[in-house]
């Protein structure tokens, strides 16, 4: 999963949006238990985006090339159970 972003249209919480949509279609109507995406450590707003949308860190880190650069990758995660918990039921 990936959500990428025109600069012009950066800034307006639109990948808070996404991911809050995304969550409710994912654990409300097609019963998945976990979501998560892996995203570079320098991608500090896309970290912060993630998490207020109920994601967490796990332990889970990994060194990749992207754009011919080597950086360091986290993956972020949210499961079923702490969505239901945080938005009082769900459904």
């Amino acid at each position: 999963m990936g959500i990428l972003i025109i600069d012009k249209y950066r800034g307006k919480g639109y990948s808070y949006k996404a991911l809050l949509e995304l969550e409710k279609i994912a654990f409300e109507k097609n019963g998945i238990n976990e979501l998560s995406d892996i995203i570079p450590l320098d991608r500090i707003v896309a970290i912060k985006t993630f998490k207020k949308a109920g994601f967490i860190h796990t332990d889970k880190i990994v060194r990749e090339k992207i754009f011919d650069k080597e950086v360091e990758i986290r993956e972020l995660l949210i499961t079923k159970e702490k969505y239901l918990k945080t938005n009082k039921g769900g459904i």
